[in-house]
């Protein structure tokens, strides 16, 4: 009798497949979210930094932020520049767009840093992750001049209706 397995994580980072258990619900509430984050954004002129989960793959982050129309993505695979995104913040106010959406995943780093870890894993517990999404808000609003807000969608990703 063959064995069959199923895969279940949200970070859809399992090796030959195409789509593992809970990554489309996790991908469907993020992009929920980010169209509702749109819309205060645009109502208060500012950058809205939204940190999804994404260790050490940005699925998440670009799924949801292709299908949410983010301004930018952040992903764990693609070290980022902070000045360069700033620019580009400044760059859409100059064309009209007052305000912007980022994207990150919780694992992406900015060049030449390091992902930040909220708590160092010990018993063969893992590293916890998390604070890249305020990190990000924080710098932006330092270099662009623009108030920004950061949320962290974190948990609420995993969940679903269970009624």
């Amino acid at each position: 009798m063959p064995i069959v397995g199923v895969l279940k994580t949200i970070d859809n980072d399992i090796v030959c497949t195409n789509s593992t258990f809970g990554f489309d619900t996790a991908v469907s509430f993020a992009t929920e979210a980010l169209d509702r984050l749109d819309t205060t954004a645009h109502a208060h002129s500012r950058v809205i930094v939204v940190e999804v989960m994404g260790r050490h793959v940005g699925w998440i982050a670009l799924y949801a932020g292709v299908s949410g129309g983010a301004d930018a993505i952040l992903i764990p695979e693609v070290e980022f520049d902070l000045r360069r995104l700033a620019d580009a913040i400044r760059r859409r106010e100059q064309r009209g767009r007052r305000s912007s959406i980022v994207v990150v995943a919780e694992g992406a780093v900015a060049r030449g840093g390091s992902a930040i870890i909220q708590e160092r894993g010990t018993d063969g517990r893992r590293d916890r992750f998390g604070g890249i999404g305020a990190e990000v808000g924080k710098k932006l609003e330092e270099l662009t001049g623009k108030e920004a807000r950061s949320i962290v969608l974190g948990h609420l990703q995993r969940g679903g209706c269970t009624r």
